[in-house]
This record gives C-alpha cells, structure tokens and sequence, in this order.
C-alpha cells in the first residue's frame, strides 16, 4: 500500500504546486461568470421595474377612466332625472290638454305683450273679425268668403282673409276663384314672432280680378305641424318674446297693419288649435255662423261659453257679433229649423243678458251657394242664381258690418 501512499501524496503535491496557476484562471473566470448573471439580473430587475411601472400607469389610467365614466353616469342620471320630471310634466299638460282642450290657455299664466290693450283698443284701423265655430261644416268658409267678396266690391274697401284651417278650403276657393295656383302655407310665417306688415305683404296674395280690393293669406297641411311646434314649446317654456297664443295679436293689432285694411277676416277651423286661440286673442269680434240642427245648435252654447272664459282668463278684447243661421232649407225658415233659431237666443244670453245675438237674415242652402261651393265666392256669381244669393246676403252682411262698426275703420 505504500506504493499508494505515495501516488496520492505525489498528487497533492502536484494540486498544491497548479493551484497558484488554477486560480489565475478561475478566478477570472468565476468573476466573469458572476459579472455576466450580475447583469442579467439587474437587466431582468429594470425589465420588471419598467413593466411595473407600466402596469401603475395602466392601472392609474383605467382608474382615471373609471372615474370619468363615473362622472359620465352621475351626469346622465341626473339628465335622465330632468328629462323624467319633464317628460312627467308634459305629460300631464298634455294630458290636461286632451281631455279638456277648453283649458288649454290656463296652462299658463296670462302675458300679453306691453301695447296689446293700446292697439286693440285703437279705434284707428281695420276690424279684426273671426268666423268661428268648433263645429264644423256650419258655412264658416261660405261666410267669411262671402263677407269678404262684400266688403271688397260692395263697399269698395280693402280686405284681407286670413285661412287658419290646415285644410285650406277658404285658400283654395279662393285662389282657384281668381285663377291663382298655391300650394304653400304662407300663413304659417304670419307666426314668427318678428312678423310685421313687411311679412304680410310678403305672404298675401291679391284676388283680382275676382275681389280688387281683397287679399288672402292662404293655409295648408304645414300649418299643422307648426300648431304643435308651437304649442309644445309654449308648454315646455319656450323662451318666446311674444307668448305664442298672441304671435297674430302682435302682428294684426300693429298699428301699421291694421292702416293697410277695413277688415281683417280669420277663417277659424272647427278645433281649439294653437290658430283658434291666436284668431280669438287677436280679434275685435267674432262671428259664430250654425246649421239649425239639434247638434249644432247645442255646439253653438258650448262654444260661446268656451270663449267667455277665454276672454275672462285672458282679459280679452273680443266681443260677440252675433250668430248666422246657415245652410237652411228654405228662407222661412220652419219646424225643427225655427225651433233651433229661437234657442239661439238662450245661447246668446250666454255671452250676455238681455241681448238678441241673433241675425235675422239666414242663408239658405240655394243652387247658388251650392254651385259655387268649393270653386267661386257665391257673391260674384252671374245670372239668376248670383242675383238671388246677393238678395239674400246683401242684408246680412250689412248687419255684421254695422254691428263691427266698420264705417269707422279710418
């Protein structure tokens, strides 16, 4: 074993005399390995850093994110609740509107503009004059036409005819009358709330050769949707300077318009519309012609009794003409005709006691009228059946003309 002995020592002693030679190169070697994963380390360690930090800004974005969607939401709840309450308000004016369309003016307090009682109460100017009846095919149209055709070839004086039924039976009679096409609603821009005589010149349209003195200012189905317009904007408060239920106040009552004509008449439709309430507010007087039937007759008190109010709630100027028995069978009139003429006097003690609101001169439904229904102003018909309706007519317009005191006009 001694052999072995010495081979070991042989090799310790060769170890102890490479080990200052080994560890010149390991030394280095272990220094450059500890340097190399050193530095991975530290590249690793910035790498997680960096993602660190990216992953606190994403995470303080998508907070900032957050909160602003918060912020969005709170808004939108909040807008969401305002529409609500104003969507709940609507609904009950609307509500309020549809089942009694007679409260539609109390919706809202009274405001006139400054100079409406000064201009209506001028005595200097045309008389503002509406036909009206919320009932209808009682003869408005025939009547305010024909009224018109009189005051214009009869009378010689200056007349204009407002339409305010969407269905524009009055503009169409009278425009095909004169020979005139027309299809847009001219009447709607009289609504503007800076209308003035400028605009009705604009709008209007001269009849002649069929009415030299008369001028029209036709309607048609635009006017409708401009009603809602404004209607819902006046209930939502609308920031109008001019309340929309006095826009055609403002505009006929100016002194400026009402110089420029004897009579301004406004064909009423047969619905309490935003037009039907402008007509009414604007007007001196009103005329509320009737068929002498049960159903009309009764509509004729409800009707009377509607503007009352309105004129008391509004503090009106408007004043009843009288009622115009039309469309009768026959001129004397009989039976049940004769029983709804005489309550017509019960209606007009509505209005006011002790006065007989009835024209005595009814219109009875002759070719005359027949025959110019829908194409001509009955007025101007030649031959037997024109001279027999202006027999006829001629009496009664005379009376609405003198109970509008239109011989004072200037």
């Amino acid at each position: 074993m001694d052999w072995l002995k010495s081979v070991v020592e042989w090799v310790i002693a060769a170890f102890m005399q490479s080990l200052p030679i080994i560890s010149y190169v390991i030394g280095p070697l272990i220094a450059a390995v500890s340097f190399y994963f050193n530095r991975k380390d530290r590249r690793e360690l910035m790498a997680q850093a960096e993602a660190l930090g990216r992953l606190k800004e994403e995470v303080r974005g998508s907070q900032m994110q957050l909160e602003e969607k918060d912020q969005a939401l709170k808004g939108a709840i909040a807008s969401n609740d305002l529409r609500s309450r104003q969507i709940e308000k609507l609904d009950r004016d609307l509500r309020q509107v549809t089942t009694g369309a007679s409260e539609l003016w109390k919706l809202k307090s009274n405001r006139p503009f400054v100079r409406y009682r000064e201009w209506a109460h001028d005595p200097k100017g045309a008389r503002v004059l509406t036909v009206g009846n919320l009932k209808g095919g009682v003869g408005k149209t025939t009547l305010a036409a024909n009224l018109a055709a009189y005051i214009s070839e009869k009378r010689q004086l200056p007349v204009l005819l407002v339409d305010l039924d969407y269905q524009g039976s009055l503009s169409n009679m009278a425009l095909l009358s004169a020979g005139k096409e027309e299809t847009e609603s001219r009447v709607n821009r009289l609504f503007e709330p800076g209308a003035s005589l400028a605009t009705v010149v604009a709008q209007e349209v001269h009849l002649a050769p069929k009415l030299n003195r008369g001028w029209i200012v036709p309607a048609s189905y635009p006017l409708a949707q401009l009603e809602n317009e404004l209607l819902l904007r006046w209930i939502t408060d609308g920031d109008d300077v001019v309340d929309a239920r006095y826009r055609l106040a403002h505009l006929f009552l100016d002194p400026d318009v009402r110089r420029k004509y004897a009579a301004i008449i406004f064909d009423m439709p047969p619905r309490l519309t935003m037009s039907s309430i402008n007509a009414l507010v604007a007007s001196h007087h009103i005329v509320v012609p009737t068929v002498l039937d049960k159903l009309s007759g009764e509509a004729v008190a409800q009707f009377l009794t509607l503007v009352k109010v309105l004129k008391e709630e509004m503090n009106l100027s408007i004043d009843l003409a009288g009622i115009v028995g039309m469309l009768t069978r026959t001129e004397q009139l009989s039976g049940i005709e004769s029983d709804i003429f005489n309550s017509l006097r019960d209606s007009g003690e509505i209005w006011r006691e002790g006065v007989d609101f009835r024209f005595e001169r009814t219109i009875p439904r002759r070719v005359a009228v027949a025959r110019a229904a829908g194409e001509e102003f009955a007025w101007l018909l030649s031959g037997q059946d024109g001279e027999a309706f202006r027999q006829v007519f001629a009496p009664l317009a005379e009376q609405i003309c003198a109970r509008i005191k239109l011989d004072e006009w200037r």
